[in-house]
This record gives structure tokens, C-alpha cells and sequence, in this order.
């Protein structure tokens, strides 16, 4: 979608392969797609897992699940070493 934004008066053919080269890209290891600052989420989920890489999916949302019930300045969940603490039931 953001392509189709940022290139408006294109034609479906320049859209086609724009999407081709984009799907490409998920090929590298190296590449990792920008996450929107309205996904709060993703975004923590993200922070959680790349300073934590040994942990499951089902344990980052675990701490996810622990930490967005607290309060959050300007709204937003952030990841803090600290959340951990809600795994394995060290609440």
C-alpha cells in the first residue's frame, strides 16, 4: 500500500512489478520490512525478540500481553528488559 501511495499515476504493469521485486527481497535473511508506528504490537514484539532471540513468539506476546495493561507514555507499549519477568509465571 505505501507503494501505491508514493507512486500515484503509475500503471497496474509498474505495480506488478514493483510487488515482484518486493516479494525478492523476502528472500534475503538480511532484509526486514519496515513495521508502521501505529502497529505498537509488532513493533514490541519486534524489540522483545531482537534482544532476546532464544525466546518463542509464544512468550513475546506473553510479555506483550503482561505489559499493555500498564500504563504506557504517549499510548505506546515499549520493551524493557524487565517484562521478561512475566514468563513462566514470575508475575
Amino acid at each position: 500500500m505505501g507503494w501505491v501511495r508514493e507512486n500515484a499515476g503509475a500503471t497496474l504493469e509498474d505495480a506488478v512489478n514493483a510487488w515482484k521485486l518486493l516479494e525478492a527481497r523476502k528472500d534475503n535473511p538480511s532484509f526486514r520490512r519496515e513495521i508502521a508506528a501505529c502497529n505498537n504490537f509488532l513493533r514490541y514484539l519486534r524489540e522483545v525478540r531482537d534482544a532476546n532471540p532464544q525466546l518463542t513468539l509464544d512468550q513475546a506476546k506473553a510479555c506483550w500481553d503482561y505489559k499493555k495493561v500498564r500504563p504506557a507514555l504517549n499510548g505506546y507499549v515499549i520493551y524493557e528488559r524487565a517484562d521478561l519477568r512475566c514468563i513462566d509465571g514470575n508475575k
